[in-house]
């Protein structure tokens, strides 16, 4: 962090997990080299951190998921600082090797730094069952400047699968390992930066991936059929398909979404978090097209400039909320809401929305 004084104070927005400062601040950090020559030693310069040592008490029975905290001082509170609440044996990476970090098994998660400029990061692992293994790494959600480039090779160096982030969200893959077979993770900054805080949280796990669920959301204490889509969730092959279950949505109102594993004879899929509602949701269809207020549907666009259209009735005075969510469900659509009168008039219009590209309007 910056600005770090002796008096600081930690305060963890939940009330069940305690962060204690156990050290003064260390001394001002300097970067190490490599540097930069050229155009791109003309880049401004990042802030100089301090370190502190803290501990971390996490209870029994946290839900896995990002918890926020803060710290402040006489000078006011710091922005919200994040870390990660787990399922898996948790590693750190060994500073300063020479070889690729061998990790014992999987799954596994081993949360890392890209320290210098030009830094690669390798980890060696082998598939212990033939099918699907799932790679996620979190940078941007813990609040981390790294735009992550991660490969998978076989020890001849073959590449076998890789991805990178160039829109500064986190990254999630999905490659068909062969038992037994050593692989090699790389992972490395797409424009070769490093600092110390370029810091990620990478996670090797058995089993095939959800992307989406249709519908988008469970509605709270009912029982529904989802159909989930992702990685080889219905063969074990790392391609695209769906399969079809009834999942049992808790009657909570303390949460807005529920962390479901998709349980496939070819593993369990990492956690994916189904968005909570209280309205009955439905999937759109040729006989859905008329809405009865309140109303929740899912539906796709499948086409390039497709669009969904929809029929509300009311009477005058009636007061309405309508949102339209896609990124805040992890679709890539940047979608845009209209309301049009029965006339064919476009009476109200929503696009973005402070903070992300959903839209929402209110019309009486």
């Amino acid at each position: 962090g910056y600005d770090w004084t002796p008096d600081m104070q930690v305060f963890v927005h939940d009330p069940r997990i305690k962060l204690e400062i156990l050290a003064p601040p260390g001394p001002v950090i300097v970067p190490e080299p490599p540097y930069w020559f050229g155009k791109k030693a003309r880049r401004p310069p990042f802030l100089l951190p301090r370190e502190i040592r803290a501990k971390l008490t996490i209870p029994a029975g946290v839900s896995p998921g990002i918890i926020r905290w803060q710290v402040a001082n006489a000078n006011g509170a710091s922005a919200t600082g994040r870390f990660v609440v787990g399922e898996f044996p948790e590693l750190l990476e060994v500073d300063d090797r020479k070889k690729p970090q061998k990790l014992a098994s999987l799954p596994v998660t081993v949360s890392g730094q890209i320290k210098k400029i030009a830094e690669v990061d390798r980890y060696e692992f082998k598939v212990e069952k033939s099918g699907p293994v799932t790679c996620l790494l979190a940078a941007p959600s813990i609040g981390s400047p790294l735009n992550a480039a991660v490969e998978i090779r076989e020890e001849n160096g073959r590449v076998v699968a890789d991805a990178a982030d160039t829109s500064g969200d986190d990254l999630a893959f999905t490659f068909s390992g062969i038992a037994g077979r050593a692989y090699i993770a790389n992972v490395y900054d797409v424009d070769f930066r490093g600092n110390r805080a370029f810091t990620y949280r990478l996670s090797f796990i058995p089993g095939p991936r959800v992307v989406t669920t249709i519908p988008a959301a469970g509605q709270r204490g009912k029982t529904q059929s989802m159909k989930f889509i992702g990685y080889g969730v219905a063969t074990g092959a790392a391609k695209l398909e769906s399969v079809t279950q009834d999942v049992k949505f808790p009657a909570n109102k303390s949460s807005d979404s529920y962390a479901y594993r998709l349980k496939t004879p070819f593993g369990d899929a990492p956690a994916f978090f189904v968005k909570l509602s209280d309205q009955p949701e439905s999937v759109e269809s040729p006989d859905s097209r008329q809405l009865t207020i309140p109303a929740a549907i899912t539906g796709t666009l499948e086409t390039r400039y497709g669009e969904d259209r929809y029929t509300i009735t009311g009477k005058k005075g009636d007061a309405w909320e309508i949102a339209l969510d896609a990124n805040s469900i992890g679709s890539p659509l940047d979608v845009a809401l209209a309301l049009i009168d029965s006339t064919g008039k476009e009476v109200a219009r929503s696009d973005d929305i402070a903070g992300t590209t959903d839209a929402k309007l209110s019309y009486t």
